[in-house]
């Protein structure tokens, strides 16, 4: 494939930097099928586009996790040896509380595989989500609680969340919010 222009903005598209204040996560147990992009790319964003929405087994979909303003990032770090680059993604969300809940799902969570998409301000269908985790390379999210101290005045959960990639996808479908019959 050719390279080809990456233009910068011309004045007429935001460009917001961070996350928004939600994030999308499933449990890559629930999957019946996770896609990937286009087998036959024919432009560059094809390389990293996924088109087709995931599917999940019976009762699974994506769940909300909630995330303080300006407290969401991600970052793809270039890694390997001079032949044999990838990327290590990683995002960091802050979750405010001390609810049973939360407790609850740093408990279960910090050992299980996840496919996680990132919304941006300007995410949609058509400009896609960021995706961290694949079905080979799938995220894992470690927990870290604070109560902080009084006079910061907020408690609550970092997620940090990471996984290996060849690239940086976007997935580019309906995000399935009810659980699949």
């Amino acid at each position: 494939m050719d390279y080809a222009d990456l233009n910068g903005p011309n004045g007429t598209e935001d460009n917001m930097g961070g996350l928004t204040q939600r994030m999308y996560f499933a449990s890559k147990s629930t999957f019946l099928s996770i896609k990937t992009p286009i087998a036959v790319p024919v432009t560059l964003g094809d390389l990293v586009d996924i088109p087709t929405a995931h599917t999940f087994n019976s009762g699974g979909c994506f769940k909300k996790l909630y995330c303080t303003m300006d407290k969401g990032k991600m970052e793809a770090k270039g890694q390997g040896d001079t032949d044999g680059k990838s990327y290590k993604q990683e995002f960091e969300v802050f979750l405010p509380g001390s609810l049973s809940a939360a407790h609850g799902f740093a408990a279960q969570c910090k050992n299980d595989n996840f496919i996680c998409l990132l919304e941006m301000p300007d995410s949609s269908v058509a400009n896609g989500y960021l995706q961290v985790g694949t079905e080979m390379f799938p995220a894992k999210i470690e927990p870290e609680f604070t109560t902080s101290t009084n006079s910061a005045g907020v408690r609550g959960y970092t997620f940090k969340g990471h996984a290996m990639a060849n690239r940086n996808y976007i997935y580019k479908a309906a995000i399935s919010l009810t659980p699949a019959p």
